[in-house]
């Protein structure tokens, strides 16, 4: 059996968890209100839009912001032949993911699961500004600017498409250290040698000069104690070392000296050799820290996989450049919360969802009408969502 930790975690016992951990991170690991774990939280990098930049170069374009320049950045690459092959062969992007969190806060959209200004939730596809993002995604298809092909699009495909030169812009899935390793992947590199990769922010509302973005806590996994140890003092001492930069930073990259020659602590940016890269693959990995973030939520190491100073030059430039214009806001997803996935399973097996997402399909496609789509959502799919929205009415979650 595991420990009840509930009683443990207080500044006395654990001060370096309770001043790390917040609220949101811990109901991962609560059973009955009770902790019977302390999760092992990951800060990842910023979310991004990757595009070509060398696409951006020989066209003379910035790096879209709002939705509008994304707009006319994609239609240029789908018209202008920006791999200059003289061949209409290329478009701007391609979809995977409909309420990706990269677009849809250019339309004021959040969360299901995020109440309004005045404590009122409603599903995303009710949302005021859902209609308007669907818009923006079929005037897009319809003017040729999105891949024409983009509903056959499995998983992972739209990568594919950018590393085949095919396609200018990658929203899915998609954060700081893909700058690098897109730039540096050998299917990339052997279609496009000359090809260069670029960062640019989640898309910002018109006139807004930053973005917030929804990001649930990354909880990968959490550490627990035997209740019959008969050393609990000593395990939850070594637990809340766990939670200290000194330790994450220990048992991620080792020794200063030993494993790393010099560790930046404002930047974070780790300096080593190959030899001592080698004693750390060997010693040192993420997944035996007991957290995987530092005690301010920064990432431990900066620079991602970067392998050499141009590729962390260009992962330190895309950083400063995101988090310039975009941050984070922290809830707690919808997953959390009891019952919650029972009424989503229903609507999965009731077709409800297959349905919504042949209609947004019909409608990118121009294949029926804004009337007809906007009455689908409120009359139909709306009504559907009810008794899973109910559920999260009654949790209050993110209040």
């Amino acid at each position: 059996l595991l420990l009840d930790l509930t009683d443990y975690l207080t500044p006395e016992i654990m001060p370096n968890a309770c001043k790390v951990l917040t609220q949101d991170e811990l109901a991962g690991c609560l059973v009955d209100g009770r902790l019977y774990s302390l999760p092992r939280v990951q800060t990842k990098p910023l979310d991004c839009i990757t595009y070509r930049g060398d696409w951006l170069e020989k066209l003379g374009l910035e790096v879209p912001k709002t939705a509008q320049e994304f707009a006319d950045v994609m239609l240029a690459f789908a018209k202008q032949d920006p791999d200059g092959n003289g061949i209409d062969d290329t478009y701007g992007f391609s979809i995977r993911n409909f309420n990706d969190r990269n677009l849809i806060h250019a339309f004021g959209l959040r969360p299901s699961d995020v109440p309004d200004e005045n404590g009122e939730y409603t599903v995303m596809e009710g949302q005021e500004g859902y209609m308007a993002f669907l818009t923006w995604l079929r005037d897009m298809y319809l003017n040729g600017a999105l891949d024409p092909e983009w509903y056959l699009t499995q998983s992972y495909e739209d990568q594919d498409k950018f590393f085949a030169g095919k396609i200018g812009a990658l929203y899915t899935d998609i954060i700081i250290n893909h700058v690098t390793q897109w730039a540096a992947n050998a299917t990339f590199t052997a279609v496009n040698p000359e090809g260069t990769v670029v960062a640019g922010p989640s898309l910002l509302p018109e006139g807004a000069d930053k973005v917030g973005v929804y990001y649930a806590p990354q909880v990968w996994g959490g550490y627990a104690i035997n209740a019959d140890s008969e050393h609990i003092e000593e395990t939850l001492r070594v637990l809340d070392d766990g939670y200290t930069d000194e330790c994450v930073t220990l048992l991620f990259k080792g020794i200063e000296g030993l494993t790393y020659t010099s560790l930046d602590p404002e930047t974070r940016v780790i300096t080593l050799t190959p030899e001592q890269t080698a004693l750390a693959d060997q010693w040192c990995a993420s997944y035996a820290t007991i957290n995987y973030q530092l005690s301010n939520k920064d990432m431990i190491i900066a620079g991602g996989t970067s392998t050499n100073e141009v590729e962390l030059a260009n992962w330190m430039a895309a950083n400063d450049f995101v988090s310039s214009l975009e941050y984070r806001i922290s809830y707690l997803g919808e997953g959390t919360i009891p019952g919650y996935n029972d009424e989503s399973t229903k609507l999965t097996n009731d077709g409800v969802y297959s349905e919504r997402n042949e209609k947004i399909t019909q409608y990118i496609c121009g294949q029926i009408t804004e009337e007809e789509m906007a009455s689908y959502l409120q009359n139909v799919y709306v009504p559907a969502c009810e008794p899973m929205m109910n559920v999260i009415r009654a949790s209050g979650i993110n209040k």
